[in-house]
Formats: C-alpha cells, sequence, structure tokens
C-alpha cells in the first residue's frame, strides 16, 4: 500500500517509517510512504505557505495555490488512491470504522492524506 502525504515536515514522514512495525513493513514493501511539501509548490523567494484568515483575526490558514499544488502532486504519483483529510474536529474512529477502512484500502491503490495546520 503507498501513502502519500501532504505535509510542512516531509523529513518526519520518512522517520516514521524508520522504527518499529512501520520500519518492518517498508522494508518488506508492504508499505511506501511519501511526503509531499507545500513549500516546494511556493512561488515567492521565502516559500510562504501561510495566508490570512479572511476578515482578519487570529489564526493561521495554508494558502490554496500551494496546498493545492501539492495535493495534486500527491494525486499524480498515487492517481487511484482516495484523498483524506485529517481533522481534529471529525467523528471519533471505532473499530468497526477502521475494519471498513482497512477492507477498503485492500481494494485501493494507496491513500493520500492531508492535514490542516
Amino acid at each position: 500500500m503507498q501513502f502519500g502525504v501532504v505535509t510542512l515536515f516531509p523529513d518526519w514522514v520518512e522517520q516514521v517509517t524508520s522504527v518499529g512495525v512501520l520500519q518492518r513493513a517498508s522494508e518488506a514493501g508492504t508499505i511506501s510512504v511519501t511526503g509531499f511539501n507545500p513549500r516546494d509548490h511556493a512561488t515567492d523567494n521565502h516559500r510562504t505557505v501561510d495566508d490570512r484568515p479572511f476578515g482578519g483575526g487570529p489564526g493561521i490558514l495554508m494558502q490554496l495555490s500551494t496546498t493545492q499544488a501539492s495535493l495534486d502532486a500527491a494525486r499524480q504519483a498515487l492517481p487511484q488512491a482516495p484523498v483524506v483529510f485529517v481533522t481534529p474536529g471529525a467523528a471519533v474512529r471505532s473499530t468497526a470504522g477502521a475494519r471498513v477502512g482497512a477492507n477498503a484500502a485492500v481494494d485501493s491503490a494507496g491513500r493520500a492524506l492531508r492535514r490542516g495546520r
């Protein structure tokens, strides 16, 4: 199974697969994890990926252009993979839900993961 992770910290993705169960799975070729950095698609000298919230106020947003470009790169690398948006506001996962996801993963070409800031 292949995973593409859109993240500002692609080195973290490599470190996760260098220890424990994920290391064994990676070495056996069972899983493959690739990081896609939105900064690689920034057009300014500072490789800016942050944007301001509409109307001002507190908070940090990711620029749509860099986020979309990195997600497009992940989709190009994993064309059959569904995109999963990881958010703390999502419903709590259960064992039954994990089984459904695992069964879907067997039939899929992988997963493209995107998480909020």
